[in-house]
């Protein structure tokens, strides 16, 4: 939710709103195809076991270190759906406040409606809170692409990205308020000429 007020624009959005990332569907796909050529290996190695212990013990380390991998990923996908972000453009800085919403098991759901807002933001943990001032901005980078929508905000020293892809079309709206505001925002999908910072 974009809101547009007399101290600059604010708007927060978690990342799970209108049923994630469409690469989350492939994604997943991926993993579970990983999860069965992983069970695959390990009953091949059981298999083999009595006539090459070595090259069993060996497939089977390849194995749990590929499920390792799995499953970092999928919680890495899990851990990015459950996050709340807050960008602010005050006339001084821009804010970005980055939270970790708790899980909902299904009695939460249901008693979603009688929870005050004040108790969810309790249960909220700080992942990062980031700030730039907004004269210091030199300029900044807009990658429109629907999946991974975002911007890079670039100052002499440091860079602040905003994820955009949870605003679906809104995102064009913060652009545009950028563009008012006299920030030079490089598209790349267009390959514009991207400034030193010089």
């Amino acid at each position: 939710m974009l809101l547009l007020g007399d101290n600059g624009l604010k708007f927060s959005c978690a990342a799970g709103n209108k049923g994630g990332r469409s690469s989350n569907l492939p994604l997943v796909v991926g993993l579970a195809l990983a999860l069965v050529q992983i069970a695959v290996t390990l009953a091949l190695s059981f298999l083999l076991f009595a006539q090459n212990a070595i090259f069993a013990l060996l497939l089977s380390a390849s194995a749990l270190a590929f499920l390792f991998i799995v499953l970092t990923v999928a919680w890495r996908m899990l851990s990015n759906g459950q996050r709340l972000y807050n960008f602010e453009i005050t006339p001084t800085e821009l804010i970005l406040e980055i939270l970790s919403l708790p899980p909902e098991s299904s009695d939460q759901v249901k008693k979603k409606k009688q929870q005050q807002s004040r108790d969810k933001r309790s249960q909220r943990r700080k992942i990062g809170r980031v700030m730039v001032y907004l004269p210091d901005v030199r300029y900044c980078e807009y990658y429109p692409y629907p999946d991974s929508a975002s911007m890079i905000f670039h100052t002499a020293y440091s860079h602040l990205e905003v994820p955009l892809w949870p605003l679906g079309e809104r995102r064009n709206d913060l652009v545009d308020y950028l563009i008012g505001l006299g920030i030079e925002v490089v598209n790349v999908q267009f390959d514009d000429e991207i400034p030193s910072l010089n």
